[in-house]
């Protein structure tokens, strides 16, 4: 590691967290100093508190496990009579609880957080592209890169890498609406990464429509990704967006004011809106980016995604509803104009915007717009949590 300080990886977890010896082992290979690493774990009301610590203590990287009881009193003691309203931002039993990692990463004074998900595991082989930290290390530095752009406003990032067999797929995320109609120009480009993706080998991130297509009844898609095309890393042109996880991502800590994970869980009728949060987190930062400044950049490192076998149409009865307001959402984000000078300014514009908007966001519905108003209230209140701790 050359260009940061210190780094702060923020993992989610309510399962077995075996996947962290791997991370472990790729940094001692690449020889990286430990001194610089620290392990955020999140628990989400996992039944395997004692198993995680002994594996974390195991591992020999220093670490934090956040508790759910631990996690309470830290809001108690930092907002008193407040803490309620605060820990209620915080999406729990779902994957977003990482956005309270991102609180903890930033009073750690780290330069980079990095956040995966626990059924990532790092691939301990000694080729570049699978130095976990050493191809994060990019965020907070100038590059000169080959930027990509679409002729629909959108890149898939599964186009970066092959396929077995050799299939066109597309990323959760990506609008359905834009399917079939993208082309990808390339040119040399530059600019100071802010925000880099890595990619994965194994099951790719699709939505459960692209596994049903396939035939998968257990929520795995029968395609693999096996590895990279040509391109190692792209930047993503200021007018393409891309639908970006939080499986493999490294943001710069100045991104933290627009860095929080959305809340999901309304029901429209007896089905869920989820399975989005991390996408529509990435997308206003996007947007907010292609303003205000800063470069994502998309490729390495590579981790091998070790999907669990599930139910298919359970993830579809979770996805259903939030690939409908999706495709919503992002043409929203599209037509929306962004006046501010600064990430936070920008964040708080963005909300109001979007509460402009809800009518056409909620399709008439009354719970989408309950949705609606308590996740943009939710995001005006991650940025007032962050001034109360001076972390913005």
């Amino acid at each position: 590691m050359k260009n940061n300080r210190k780094f702060a990886i923020v993992v989610p977890t309510n399962r077995i967290l075996n996947s962290w010896l791997s991370y472990a082992e790729n940094f001692r290979i690449f020889g990286h100093p430990l001194e610089k690493v620290i392990l955020i774990a999140v628990d989400d009301y996992s039944p395997y508190v004692n198993e995680n610590i002994k594996i974390l203590e195991k591992a020999g990287v220093s670490y934090e496990y956040w508790t759910i009881p631990m996690q309470i009193d830290f809001f108690k003691k930092n907002f008193g009579s407040n803490w309620e309203k605060y820990w209620e931002i915080i999406p729990h039993r779902t994957d977003a609880c990482r956005s309270f990692g991102y609180i903890i990463a930033a009073l750690k004074d780290v330069d980079v957080i990095i956040t995966y998900d626990d059924d990532n595991w790092a691939l301990n082989l000694k080729e570049n592209d699978f130095d976990y930290l050493g191809a994060h290390d990019i965020v907070n530095s100038h590059v000169k890169e080959v930027e990509v752009s679409s002729t629909n406003g959108w890149f898939n990032t599964i186009f970066m890498l092959m396929t077995e067999p050799s299939n066109r797929i597309y990323a959760r995320g990506y609008p359905y609406s834009r399917r079939g109609t993208d082309q990808y120009y390339y040119k040399p480009s530059e600019g100071n990464v802010m925000l880099n993706v890595g990619l994965w080998t194994g099951n790719p991130d699709v939505d459960a429509i692209t596994v049903l297509s396939e035939g998968a009844m257990n929520g795995l898609p029968i395609t693999k990704t096996t590895g990279l095309k040509s391109h190692k890393r792209v930047l993503l042109s200021k007018d393409t967006f891309a639908p970006i996880n939080t499986a493999n991502t490294a943001y710069s800590i100045r991104l933290l004011p627009i860095m929080y994970d959305t809340f999901q869980g309304a029901y429209v009728g007896e089905l869920k809106l989820d399975r989005f949060g991390d996408i529509w987190c990435n997308l206003f930062i996007e947007k907010i980016m292609a303003k205000i400044g800063g470069r994502i950049s998309i490729g390495i490192p590579i981790v091998e995604h070790r999907r669990e076998p599930r139910n298919t149409f359970e993830d579809f009865m979770k996805e259903f509803w939030g690939i409908i307001v999706s495709e919503r959402v992002f043409y929203v984000i599209n037509e929306i104009e962004i006046n501010a000078k600064s990430y936070t300014d920008a964040y708080l514009e963005l909300i109001s915007q979007l509460e402009k908007r809800l009518d056409f966001l909620s399709f008439d519905k009354e719970s989408l717009r309950k949705y609606f108003n308590k996740l943009l209230n939710s995001m005006r209140l991650w940025v007032e949590l962050l001034e109360s701790l001076f972390l913005v």
